[in-house]
């Protein structure tokens, strides 16, 4: 009794109060996704989405009365059983619109990718908090990118591009809060900034302004990019050799931006070689939903749509126009944010984002609080992971980033990411409830 009574004391209830309110309304709006205009339930997906928070919430409350210590332990197992599983979807696995994501058999199954996060997470923890690791040596560098290559190699053949770019952002913050170089995180940063600019500025000629340029033609043609590499390559190693000789700042600044530019270059190649056409279609279609409105724009015109309708207080439970007639696809899953302000309008924006803002800036403080390395980096990992996550998926249904699969965590429905970010923070808590009272 006295054990329950101390549990109950030292609880993360600043924790757990936001995901309760983000998994009811979960199950609320699942269930509404899947009425008709008829007022007739089409689907049982509330039903599952209610099994799958019951049983997060079980393993949540079981990892929390677990150590957390043990799950630096286990980490290199849950890891290797990610890898393998994702190997798996690419011989086994169910394809879907074009990608190979799903392994089970029939209704019983999930996303590898989705749980795969968990053991890179864990992983990524345990090496950085080793004794004596600097974040800042080459080999760390070296080791943490072999971590990263494998699950995100896997997952870019399924293919799935959003949830590969999703390992890089947790790896990249993960050493940010490790200590690693400022200069190293702007690297990548401004790499990501030069590639951008090469794939959406071509975009913009092409569908705006409707004319072309030689940016166009460079940066679209797989044999000029070759050529601007091998050039940047070129420069660098000139401005190299110039620092070694003369030993002055400005051929170190000239070898910063060049090899920025040439990642960027790199990247932008990659694009071109291995994107597919649907991705290409969802890149035109940011920039211009208008260029294809009933195919590939149809999404975030629709998700607008259903959003202004919403207006200050929504159409009320039930009442949205726009799910209910099944104009927007997904709606359940990536979507599903769209439904909510379009029944609910700007006022049930703001309660969703507010919850996400607690849980986020309670994972921030138990990083920054944290007494041990490792439990800070899985707390910075999970508080990274989440992040992108909420900005993407909401960016995307606004119009503000790029249509990709990316689920709203708690909130979308699925097996799969419920449960991956419920034990995910079921770790927090098991931290939190060891280092706080």
């Amino acid at each position: 009794m006295r054990s329950i009574v101390e549990f109950l004391k030292r609880f993360d209830y600043l924790l757990f109060i936001p995901i309760i309110v983000l998994l009811t309304f979960s199950i609320f709006y699942v269930y509404s996704a899947g009425v008709n205009a008829q007022g007739v339930l089409i689907n049982n997906e509330w039903k599952k989405q209610l099994l799958f928070a019951t049983v997060g919430l079980a393993i949540f409350f079981a990892l929390t009365a677990t150590d957390y210590q043990r799950f630096r332990d286990v980490a290199p197992l849950i890891y290797a059983i990610n890898i393998l599983l994702l190997i798996a979807v690419l011989i086994f696995g169910v394809k879907i619109s074009g990608a190979r994501r799903w392994l089970g058999i029939g209704p019983l199954g999930g996303q590898p990718a989705e749980f795969a996060k968990i053991g890179f997470i864990l992983m990524v923890a345990r090496y950085l908090s080793a004794y004596g690791r600097n974040p800042r040596h080459a080999t760390t560098l070296l080791i943490s990118g072999l971590i990263l290559l494998i699950p995100m190699a896997l997952t870019l053949r399924q293919p799935d591009f959003g949830t590969a770019m999703v390992f890089v952002g947790i790896l990249g913050m993960m050493f940010f809060i490790a200590g690693g170089s400022a200069m190293l995180l702007t690297f990548f940063v401004v790499a990501l900034i030069w590639f951008l600019i090469m794939i959406f500025v071509p975009l913009y000629y092409d569908l705006i302004r409707e004319q072309d340029t030689w940016l166009t033609t460079i940066f679209t043609s797989k044999e000029w990019l070759a050529r601007v590499l091998l050039l940047s390559g070129g420069l660098l190693g000139l401005s190299v050799i110039g620092w070694l000789t003369y030993r002055k700042d400005a051929y170190v600044l000239s070898s910063y931006v060049l090899s920025t530019f040439g990642f960027g270059v790199g990247l932008t190649w990659l694009a071109h070689n291995y994107f597919r056409p649907y991705q290409w279609d969802r890149l035109r279609v940011f920039i211009n939903p208008d260029i294809d409105p009933l195919g590939a724009g149809w999404h975030i015109l629709q998700s607008l749509t259903a959003i202004g309708s919403g207006g200050m207080y929504g159409r009320g439970y039930l009442g949205g126009t726009h799910s209910h007639n099944q104009f927007l696809p997904e709606q359940s899953t990536d979507f599903i944010f769209s439904i909510i302000m379009e029944e609910r309008g700007f006022i049930g924006a703001i309660i969703l984002l507010s919850a996400y803002s607690i849980l986020l800036l309670r994972l921030l403080f138990l990083t920054l609080k944290a007494q041990d390395r490792f439990s800070m980096l899985v707390s910075g990992g999970i508080f990274s992971l989440l992040l992108i996550h909420v900005w993407v998926n909401v960016g995307m249904v606004i119009g503000l980033m790029p249509i990709k699969g990316v689920p709203l965590f708690l909130l979308s429905y699925g097996g799969s990411s419920v449960l991956t970010m419920m034990i995910l923070l079921g770790m927090v808590s098991s931290i939190s409830l060891r280092q706080y009272r």
